[in-house]
C-alpha cells in the first residue's frame, strides 16, 4: 500500500487479489456485504483490514461496493468506475473477474519493467566504482612512485599521469552522476508507477510504444467484455492513459469514431496497433468478439515489449562495457607506458 485515506493506497497486486476473492464469493452466491465482511475478517494485513472494514460500513449504510471503494481513496478511480458500471448492467460478478485479470497483467508489466532495469542500474554503478578506484587512486599512487624514483617519462605517459588528478575529480562526478541515476530509477519504476514512468521517459522507443500499446489493449478487453459500449470503454482508457505515448493517436481515434469510422478502422488508421494487431482485431470485430481479440493483442504487446526493453537496454550495457574498458586502458597505458620507458633506459 502507498498513498489513499490515512496516506494508503492498495497496490495492483493486492487489488488484483481482492477482486479475484470477491468473484470467487460473488459467484458462489454470496452478496457483496457479507464477501467483503468475509474478506476483512480473514485479513491479516492491518491497513488491508482497516480499508476493507471501511466499505464494510459504507455497505451497511446503504452505499453501493463502487461508492463505498471509491469513498476510501485507497483505490484507483478506473476500478470504481468499472465496478460501478457492473452494478448498472447487473454484470459485476464478471466486471469483478475483469479486474482481478486486468490488475494481475498491470502488476506483471510493472514486474517486468522493475526487473528489466536493475541489471543494468547495478552495472553502472559497479562501473563508477571501478573508474573511481582506478582513475582516482591507483594513478596517484604510480605518480607518486615515479616521482620519488626520479624516474623521467615520456611525454605521452608523464600527460596521461598528470591527468589523473583531474580525472579523481571525473571520476567522482561519473560516481555521484550514476548514483543519482540509480536513485532517479529506483523512485520512478518501484515507488511510482513502472508503467507510467516508463513511458514519460522513453515515449519515442518501440518497448514504451508496446507498453502502452499492451495496456490500452488490456483496459479495451475488460471494457468490452464488461458490456461497456466502445465509445464508452475509449472514453475510459483515453483517461486512464493520459500522459502516455499513444495519447494523441487515442484522441485521433475517437475523432475517427465520431465521423463515422468502424472501430477497427479507427484503431488502424490512427496508429494505436500495427499493421498485425490491427488484422487481429479487424477479425475479432467481424466475428464479433472484440475483447477477446484485445486480450490477444495485449498478450502480444507485452511479447513485444519485453524484446524492445530487452534491446534497448543491451545497448545501454554495451556503453557500460566500453567505458570500463577504456578506464582499465588508461590505466594500465599510464602505468606500463612508465614502466618500459624505465626497462628500456636501464638495457633489459
Amino acid at each position: 500500500m502507498k498513498y489513499g485515506e490515512n496516506n494508503y493506497r492498495m497496490s495492483q497486486s493486492e487489488i488484483s487479489l481482492l477482486c479475484y476473492k470477491l468473484f470467487m464469493l460473488a459467484d458462489a452466491g454470496v452478496n457483496i456485504d457479507d464477501a467483503v465482511s468475509d474478506i476483512s475478517e480473514s485479513s491479516e494485513n492491518k491497513k488491508e483490514k482497516e480499508i476493507l472494514d471501511n466499505i464494510k460500513k459504507s455497505l451497511w449504510e446503504g452505499e453501493p461496493l463502487s461508492s463505498a471503494i471509491k469513498s476510501t481513496g485507497a483505490f484507483p478511480a478506473y476500478m470504481s468506475e468499472m465496478i460501478g458500471i457492473g452494478e448498472i448492467s447487473g454484470r459485476l460478478t464478471e466486471v469483478l473477474a475483469s479486474l482481478a485479470k486486468y490488475y494481475e497483467d498491470e502488476e506483471e508489466l510493472c514486474a517486468n519493467l522493475k526487473r528489466a532495469v536493475v541489471y543494468p542500474s547495478v552495472m553502472a554503478g559497479l562501473v563508477a566504482v571501478v573508474f573511481f578506484v582506478l582513475i582516482g587512486k591507483v594513478l596517484p599512487i604510480f605518480s607518486q612512485v615515479f616521482d620519488k624514483m626520479g624516474i623521467t617519462l615520456s611525454p605521452l605517459s608523464e600527460a596521461m599521469l598528470s591527468l589523473s588528478g583531474v580525472s579523481e575529480y571525473i571520476a567522482a562526478a561519473l560516481v555521484i552522476l550514476l548514483a543519482a541515476g540509480t536513485v532517479f530509477i529506483v523512485y520512478n519504476f518501484y515507488i511510482k508507477n513502472g508503467a507510467e514512468s516508463f513511458s514519460k521517459l522513453f515515449s519515442k522507443s518501440r518497448a514504451c510504444m508496446e507498453v502502452d500499446r499492451s495496456r490500452f489493449a488490456s483496459s479495451m478487453a475488460m471494457s468490452l467484455s464488461s458490456g461497456l459500449p466502445i465509445e464508452q470503454a475509449m472514453d475510459m482508457t483515453e483517461e486512464l492513459l493520459k500522459g502516455s505515448a499513444i495519447e494523441d493517436k487515442i484522441k485521433e481515434c475517437q475523432e475517427l469514431m465520431a465521423r463515422g469510422d468502424s472501430f477497427s478502422s479507427a484503431v488502424k488508421q490512427s496508429g494505436i496497433f500495427d499493421s498485425m494487431q490491427s488484422g487481429i482485431l479487424s477479425a475479432g470485430t467481424g466475428a464479433g468478439t472484440p475483447d477477446r481479440a484485445m486480450g490477444l493483442i495485449a498478450g502480444k504487446c507485452r511479447e513485444e515489449a519485453d524484446a524492445g526493453m530487452s534491446a534497448m537496454l543491451g545497448r545501454f550495457e554495451y556503453i557500460l562495457v566500453v567505458l570500463l574498458c577504456v578506464s582499465v586502458g588508461f590505466v594500465l597505458l599510464s602505468v606500463m607506458l612508465p614502466l618500459l620507458g624505465v626497462i628500456t633506459s636501464a638495457g633489459i
